[in-house]
């Protein structure tokens, strides 16, 4: 849910989120890492007022 799309996650190295091909498919065309940041914030409901 916090992603935005359905993220298989294995146990191994620490990745950066803008090196994950599926991070890349999913939120590329979707503004990158900045708009992912803001879909967190709303799904925690930590957005600010």
């Amino acid at each position: 849910m916090v992603f935005g799309y359905h993220a298989h996650l294995e146990g191994g190295k620490v990745m950066k989120l803008e090196t994950l091909p599926t991070f890349n498919e999913h939120w590329g065309s979707r503004g990158g890492l900045v708009e992912f940041q803001k879909h967190v914030l709303k799904t925690l409901k930590l957005e600010r007022k």
